[in-house]
């Protein structure tokens, strides 16, 4: 019951961390997902307006305070950013992440895209280029990761999130390859 819950609340915060549209979040698809590498997973995704997504993230699931929240990176064709989503609201009701890595701070980003839902909240803080290959090198080699936003505090070890990165960067790929082969509205290539 509890991995249900936990799939389902992974399937919806799909939905929300790359939004193209305003959409309802049950337009997500969760395509394929990578074997975990310590706490990180990779997730391909449907996007709401048809293209691939890519996820790298990581899970926090407190069954007796009721907390369950899933944040880390995201990517789009158009950029790559934070994502944070959390089943409280208020939890991510701040204007900016800030990115910390082995008690270093890494950047401060913008809340560029923020979805609230019955099930919870997403916030999304895009990051430039280099900020963002700035980042997977610092991810690659850094020991813990702080997402910090309004009061609250997500942190994770970033051992394994060098294999993780690796199996994104596979993500990336295969996104890039599948979107490239579909033109067609629904997301499948056009018939001849």
């Amino acid at each position: 019951m509890v991995r249900l819950f936990l799939a389902g609340f992974i399937m919806v915060s799909c939905s929300v961390i790359a939004l193209a549209q305003d959409k309802t979040l049950a337009t997500q698809n969760l395509l394929k997902t990578w074997p975990a590498n310590g706490v990180w997973q990779v997730d391909l995704v449907r996007l709401v307006d048809n293209s691939l997504g890519c996820r790298l993230v990581t899970i926090h699931d407190d069954k007796k305070a009721g907390e369950l929240s899933l944040w880390g990176i995201r990517w789009r064709k158009e950029s790559l950013g934070a994502t944070i989503s959390d089943g409280k609201q208020d939890a991510v009701a701040g204007p900016s992440i800030k990115i910390v890595i082995d008690e270093v701070p890494f950047g401060i980003y913008q809340v560029g895209r923020r979805t609230n839902t019955a099930s919870g909240s997403n916030v999304v803080a895009d990051f430039s280029q280099s900020e963002g290959d700035r980042l997977i090198s610092n991810m690659g080699v850094g020991g813990t990761m702080q997402f910090v936003i309004g009061a609250s505090v997500y942190s994770a070890s970033l051992k394994g999130a060098r294999e993780a990165l690796s199996d994104f960067r596979a993500c990336m790929a295969e996104a890039g390859r599948q979107d490239a082969g579909s033109t067609a509205p629904n997301g499948n290539s056009p018939k001849k």
